[in-house]
């Protein structure tokens, strides 16, 4: 997708499940911290449903493919905790 044509708000994909983990990614086209960046993170859906002491801890990474030049194409990773109710 092109993202700059994107509405400035959250984009959510479809939940899917990993090893039994719920999951979803949220994508924001245009940051307002940092002009020309967009952000996208791994979240855990439904969130304020989950039992009070709930977490989980997840190393992952994301890649965004250049389309003009793969050369350009950008992949980061992180390692992140979640509990019921943040983002660690």
């Amino acid at each position: 997708k092109n993202f700059s044509k994107l509405d400035e708000v959250w984009h959510l994909s479809e939940v899917f499940s990993l090893r039994d983990y719920k999951w979803e990614i949220w994508l924001h086209p245009k940051s307002s911290l940092y002009k020309d960046h967009f952000i996208i993170c791994l979240e855990v859906p439904d969130r304020g449903t989950l039992p009070s002491g709930w977490c989980r801890n997840a190393r992952y990474s994301f890649t965004v493919v250049s389309q003009i030049d793969k050369k350009l194409s950008i992949t980061k990773g992180i390692y992140s905790g979640y509990n019921a109710t943040l983002i660690s």
